[in-house]
C-alpha cells in the first residue's frame, strides 16, 4: 500500500509540475505542434525535405483546431470588421513566431518603403567625372583562379554545400553559420504596436568585438557611396590585406549615416563596418595603405536595438529611430552621445526585400534593471560599430 501510495504521489507531483510548466510558459509563445506551426514550416521552412514537408502538411491540415480557428476568424470580422478585427485574426492565423507573420509584416513595410526608395533613386544625382567608379575593373579575379574555384565547387561536397546554404540564405530571415558577437539581453522593452502587438525592443550587454570600418560619402542608406563601402571592407576581408588572409564573412552591417555641412558643404561622412571573426580579431591583418579601412576595437557596452523588416530607407530609419528613443524615454533610459544610431542590415542583396532583417540601434547608459530571471536570453546578433 506504501508503494502505492507513493507511486501515487510521484505521479501527482509529475503532473503538477507539467502544469507548472504550461503556466509558466509565455502567453503568445507559439506551440510547435499546433496546426499554425506545422502548417507554416510545411509551406514556407526552407531546410526539409519533400517527406518532412507532406507529414507535416498532413497533421495540420487534420488538427480539429483548424476548423475552429477559422471559424474564430470569421467570427471575429463579421462581429468587428476588417479595420478592428484584422489584428486579432493575423494572430489567430498566423501567430507571432511564425514565417509567414514576419511575410505579412514585411510585406507591408514594403508598401511604404518601396515608393520611398525609388523616390530616393530618382532625386540621386549622376556621379561627376572625378567620382570613383561602383566597380573597379582592375579588382577582377585571375581567370585561373575562378577556373580552379569552379572546378573546387564541382569536386568538393562541402563546397556544395556551402554553396547550397548560401543560395537557401536568399529566403532567410537571418542567414545561417554567420559568427556575430556575443551579447546577453538583460532587459526587453515593448514598443509600439503593430498588427495587434507591441514590438520588442531589447537591451543587451555586449561583449567585446573588432571590426573594420570605412567612411561612406553622402548623407543617407543606400547610397552608392554605401556600396562602394561595402565593396572596399569586403576587399578587405576576402584577402586584399597586407597579409593577403581571407577571412569569413559575418553579420551585421552595421552603417551610420553622416551629415551634410553648411551651405553644401562637405559635413562628417558616414561610417559603414563589418565585424571581423575572432579568430583574427586578436591579430587581424593590416589593411593596404590608402585603402580606407581601419582595424577598431568595440569594448563592453549597453545597446537598446529595435527591428524592422524589409528596405533600409532614410524616412524608414528616422521613423525607427523615433519609436526607439521614445521607448527610451518612456522607460527612463538615458541614451549615451547624443542620440546617433546605427543601422544593422543581416542580409545580402539577394534575400528577398520582406525577409530581410534591420535594426536600430543605440548605446545606452547603465546600468538597467534585468529581465524577468529564469528566462534564458536569445544570442548571436551585434552591438553598433560606430
Amino acid at each position: 500500500v506504501c508503494s502505492r501510495s507513493i507511486s501515487g504521489l510521484l505521479a501527482m507531483g509529475s503532473a503538477a509540475l507539467a502544469a507548472l510548466a504550461l503556466l509558466a510558459a509565455p502567453a503568445g509563445a507559439l506551440k510547435m505542434n499546433s496546426w499554425q506551426a506545422r502548417l507554416d514550416r510545411s509551406l514556407l521552412a526552407v531546410d526539409l525535405d519533400p517527406g518532412s514537408r507532406l507529414r507535416l502538411f498532413a497533421k495540420a491540415v487534420s488538427d480539429p483546431a483548424l476548423q475552429r480557428d477559422l471559424q474564430t476568424a470569421v467570427d471575429t470580422l463579421l462581429a468587428r470588421g476588417f479595420q478592428e478585427g484584422h489584428p486579432d485574426v493575423i494572430e489567430t492565423l498566423w501567430p507571432t513566431g511564425t514565417t509567414a507573420r514576419e511575410d505579412i509584416e514585411g510585406l507591408a513595410a514594403l508598401r511604404t518603403q518601396l515608393p520611398e526608395a525609388l523616390q530616393a533613386l530618382a532625386r540621386a544625382p549622376p556621379p561627376g567625372p572625378s567620382a570613383a567608379p561602383l566597380f573597379d575593373p582592375a579588382s577582377l579575379p585571375d581567370p585561373s583562379e575562378v577556373l580552379g574555384s569552379l572546378v573546387a565547387y564541382a569536386t568538393d561536397p562541402a563546397k556544395q554545400r556551402e554553396l547550397q546554404e548560401e543560395a537557401l540564405d536568399a529566403f532567410r530571415r537571418t542567414p545561417k553559420n554567420l559568427e556575430t558577437p556575443d551579447y546577453e539581453v538583460v532587459l526587453t522593452l515593448d514598443g509600439p504596436r503593430s498588427f495587434g502587438r507591441a514590438e520588442p525592443i531589447e537591451i543587451r550587454a555586449y561583449e567585446p568585438f573588432s571590426v573594420a570600418r570605412t567612411a561612406t560619402e553622402g548623407p543617407g542608406f543606400g547610397t552608392s557611396a554605401s556600396s562602394r563601402g561595402f565593396n572596399t571592407l569586403a576587399a578587405y576581408l576576402f584577402g586584399g590585406n597586407e597579409a593577403a588572409r581571407g577571412m569569413k564573412m559575418t553579420m551585421p552591417v552595421a552603417m551610420s549615416a553622416g551629415t551634410p555641412g553648411p551651405n553644401g558643404s562637405a559635413g562628417r561622412p558616414g561610417l559603414m563596418a563589418f565585424v571581423l571573426p575572432r579568430r583574427d580579431a586578436e591579430d587581424p591583418p593590416a589593411p593596404y595603405a590608402g585603402s580606407g579601412v581601419t582595424v577598431e576595437s568595440v569594448p563592453k557596452r549597453l545597446v537598446a536595438a529595435k527591428p524592422f523588416n524589409g528596405l533600409i530607407t532614410e524616412e524608414e530609419v528616422a521613423r525607427q529611430r523615433g519609436a526607439l528613443l521614445g521607448a527610451l524615454e518612456a522607460a527612463g533610459i538615458r541614451v549615451a552621445g547624443g542620440g546617433e544610431v546605427t543601422v544593422l542590415a543581416y542580409n545580402s542583396p539577394f534575400t528577398v526585400p520582406w525577409r530581410r532583417r534591420n535594426e536600430v540601434a543605440v548605446v545606452v547608459e547603465g546600468p538597467v534593471a534585468a529581465s524577468e530571471p529564469g528566462v534564458p536570453p536569445p544570442q548571436g546578433t551585434a552591438a553598433p560599430a560606430g
